[in-house]
């Protein structure tokens, strides 16, 4: 069996048995960084690809669902009647951070986000029970200006301790942010979200898919 080969424009047969000396060998020992990695890849290590046939490298922080984020509460909260209210997160519980941060804890929104689409969840319970009232959850997208731009929200009843899960896809421009947040017509405060110190039952999160 033999190769044809391009040899500085010249057509060339070689055997096949001529191949190893001909482009003078190749195995595994022949690769830069033939070492194993055995652990996870820090966000800076670099992956070498080719962009259309000119290879380039890239960081393992853009291959990863990142930013990335999960957040719940550090004490029960009062939900007031008939008001949009942010849930205020204060429990970083799995923020892919580091340097940056995604989450203010201190004004209960995302932060340092960049633009793209982001899958967002929000888990929430009551201790209180709403009865037959109405009450919505939602998950909303600010601009840089604090201008409410696009929102995820479900209505929900019969609302107490055994949690409703709501999610949805929001597209974010640099510069917005996102917060969670409740709305009830019960006639008074709502009882107290569900549950202090880890906020194990109530919590937010969301990370980017694209």
């Amino acid at each position: 069996d033999g190769f044809v080969v391009n040899d500085g424009g010249t057509m060339k047969t070689i055997p096949a048995t001529d191949v190893s000396t001909y482009v003078g060998g190749f195995d595994v020992s022949s690769i830069t960084g033939a070492t194993a990695l055995t652990s996870t890849p820090a966000g800076t290590d670099e992956f070498v690809l080719s962009d259309n046939g000119t290879l380039k490298r890239i960081d393992f922080s853009l291959m990863q669902n990142t930013p990335h984020w999960e957040v719940g509460l550090s004490a029960d909260q009062s939900i007031s009647n008939t008001t949009w209210t942010k849930l205020q997160f204060s429990v970083d519980r799995t923020n892919g951070s580091g340097t940056p941060d995604y989450w203010d804890t201190s004004n209960y929104k995302t932060e340092n986000l960049t633009a793209g689409d982001y899958y967002v969840f929000l888990n929430i319970s009551f201790e209180g029970h709403a009865g037959s009232s109405t009450a919505y959850i939602s998950i909303k997208r600010y601009n840089s200006g604090g201008t409410e731009q696009q929102a995820v929200a479900r209505a929900v009843d019969e609302w107490r301790k055994q949690g409703h899960h709501h999610g949805g896809i929001l597209n974010v421009a640099s510069g917005d942010y996102i917060t969670y947040e409740v709305w009830h017509n019960q006639g008074g405060s709502l009882g107290h979200l569900y549950e202090a110190n880890d906020g194990s039952v109530t919590y937010g999160g969301g990370f980017k898919i694209a």
